[in-house]
């Protein structure tokens, strides 16, 4: 080897380690993500704010798609979420939801499932405990409401996994508006008190308004500046848009 083809095969050295080092990190990510999702969520009893599944998600673009035509499609088909769930914007199609879970608290528990999005149009929830059959329970803005569901600010079903066995959940779920998917499993008296925290929280911002739009009418009264009712009209319509 001559010194003029040191720095040639010095190059192509480094550029086949960082392939190599590129090849394995891709692997380490796709085990760790199949490990993630491998593994069922584990319900524990009454733990914070409740359980967030890390689900395996499918953007089905004409909305086609029925649960057999989901369960048919490999693997690779599926994406993984993060632990807050995935923000997915507008999208014309359905996004299908899978996630397994199993009941390790008790059989006499009910659990709520959430999905934590108000403005959702149409939800379909399917469940099914070890081999049994299928059960479809439909949600959101353009469904009644459901015998197992509940009346609730978001889409909130009771389901009932039993003891020791894993319960299957796909959730599919279509809408006009921007969709941030996120799922939730929690206790009545946890979604007693996230809800508590919640209605706290608005009632702070409600009042905020509240004391903002008196204040101004009163300088509008005593300055006649169109300016503070124009800001008067302002907060008010944000607040009847968020009410």
């Amino acid at each position: 080897m001559t010194p003029a083809q040191v720095p040639e095969v010095s190059r192509e050295a480094t550029g086949t380690l960082r392939r190599l080092r590129l090849l394995f990190w891709s692997c380490a990510a796709l085990f760790c993500s199949a490990l993630a999702t491998a593994a069922p969520l584990e319900l524990r009893g009454e733990q914070g704010g409740g359980y967030r599944p890390v689900f395996e998600y499918l953007v089905d673009d004409d909305g086609r798609y029925t649960l057999a035509d989901v369960q048919q499609l490999p693997p690779d088909a599926f994406r993984t979420s993060g632990t807050r769930g995935v923000a997915l914007g507008f999208i014309k199609g359905a996004v299908w939801l899978r996630f397994d879970a199993v009941n390790l608290a008790s059989a006499e528990t009910t659990w709520l499932l959430q999905v934590t999005d108000p403005l959702l149009d149409d939800i379909r929830v399917y469940q099914r405990a070890g081999d049994g059959p299928w059960q479809e329970t439909q949600l959101g803005d353009h469904h009644a409401l459901a015998p197992e569901a509940v009346d609730s600010l978001t889409p909130l079903l009771q389901v009932r996994p039993p003891l020791d066995r894993v319960t299957s959940f796909y959730v599919r779920i279509q809408s006009k508006s921007s969709m941030l998917v996120d799922v939730r499993l929690l206790t009545a008296r946890q979604f007693y008190q996230v809800s508590m925290l919640s209605f706290l929280s608005y009632g702070a911002m409600f009042g905020i308004m509240v004391a903002m739009c008196l204040y101004n009418l009163g300088l509008y009264a005593s300055l006649r500046d169109t300016n503070y009712l124009l800001y008067v009209l302002s907060i008010s319509s944000s607040g009847l848009f968020l009410a």
